[in-house]
């Protein structure tokens, strides 16, 4: 195992980064408007994924730079997180 794997301080800080990376990968495609719903579902579901979903609802004929449009085309999993996750930041506001 790597040094300090298992302490909750460095899996907290690795998945800040890897929240980081997800956000800074998706400007190529999506308004910073938008872009945190999706950072969110490739957190979860993963950025290949999320993209997938995204070309599905562009053949669809639906915004694939809107997350209301494409969020019906991830995994049901993936669509409770996101709006979770919104819920808790409405919460702490």
């Amino acid at each position: 195992l790597l040094p300090g794997i298992t302490e909750p301080r460095w899996n907290i800080a690795a998945a800040i980064a890897y929240d980081r990376y997800l956000y800074d990968r998706w400007s190529k495609y999506i308004s910073r408007s938008q872009r945190l719903s999706f950072t969110l579902a490739s957190y979860n579901t993963g950025f290949s994924r999320t993209m997938d979903a995204r070309n599905q609802a562009k053949a669809s004929g639906r915004d694939p730079g809107r997350w209301q449009q494409v969020e019906q085309y991830v995994p049901l999993q993936t669509k409770n997180y996101v709006k979770k996750i919104f819920g808790l930041m409405d919460e702490s506001s």
